[in-house]
């Protein structure tokens, strides 16, 4: 591997068609190997975002690096050095820099989770040691429990008709820092404008939550990209998810995929989602 192509997982790379998937903050690729065993139709690109599990040793993450990175590596591993693009989370926002600014690599793009932190002034010097505090404080509860909590199986099954020799407990998690948290939380907080986009975009909000666990996406960021993009492609559209929490690609990933390749396919929404005006 070139020293110049960022760490990643790459699943079915004989078919015709990639999809590019890029994970959300402190996560891994562990986090769309099942959604790709979903997907054998098409070649999945699952890269580490910097200074994240397999890419550790990048020191700094920023969202300009991160989608230089991700454009190196379509161009030398996708198909056709072109390819779809999933975002999740912190993905979704690097996922739309990304669309941005290399629109001829991105031939339809889906984004899940996005959200736009405004964080006053007197708390920005603190506000990363109490992410990485409360991060550790996650890690400190037991995963059966957690998985509970948000319905998702923490065994790391791969239960699609595409099966892989990976073991999903091979990849590293990403260690939590407070470095990375500022840095994290620095990219979520931009004032980086979102721009029209010429690709189809579907963006999706996974709305189950309350207010002991608020594990909802948000609607009005969902129109607020929505009105933005569609100045780029009229086809762009918004929809939620009512069944489903923010990290869905882990609840219920066999309908995560199913949502992708439909939106890849030009096929209607799925039955379970609901349309944003």
């Amino acid at each position: 591997m070139s020293e110049d192509i960022i760490p990643h997982v790459s699943i079915n790379h004989t078919a015709a068609s990639t999809i590019l998937f890029i994970h959300g903050a402190l996560a891994s690729p562990r986090d769309f190997l099942n959604v790709s065993s979903h997907l054998p139709s098409y070649h999945s690109l699952i890269p580490s975002l910097p200074s994240h599990s397999q890419s550790q040793f990048i020191k700094t993450f920023s969202i300009s690096t991160t989608i230089d990175l991700l454009a190196v590596l379509v161009r030398s591993n996708a198909k056709s050095s072109k390819s779809h693009v999933v975002g999740h989370s912190l993905g979704a926002e690097v996922a739309l820099a990304y669309a941005a600014k290399y629109p001829e690599l991105v031939e339809t793009l889906y984004i899940s989770g996005y959200r736009r932190l405004v964080i006053p002034p007197y708390i920005s010097s603190v506000l990363p040691y109490v992410a990485s505090g409360s991060k550790q404080l996650e890690n400190m509860i037991p995963r059966a429990t957690v998985g509970r909590w948000m319905d998702i199986d923490f065994n790391w099954p791969i239960t699609g008709p595409l099966k892989h020799d990976i073991d999903p407990k091979s990849i590293p998690e990403t260690p939590n820092s407070v470095k990375l948290s500022k840095e994290i939380l620095e990219a979520l907080s931009s004032k980086e404008e979102v721009h029209p986009l010429p690709m189809r975009t579907l963006i999706v909000a996974a709305t189950k939550g309350n207010w002991y666990l608020p594990t909802n996406d948000s609607i009005p960021e969902a129109k607020r990209i929505l009105q933005t993009v569609k100045l780029g492609n009229a086809a762009s559209r918004a929809a939620q998810v009512p069944s489903m929490r923010h990290p869905w690609n882990l609840q219920d990933p066999t309908l995560f995929a199913r949502s992708v390749e439909a939106w890849i396919e030009r096929s209607d929404l799925l039955e379970e989602f609901e349309e944003i005006q």
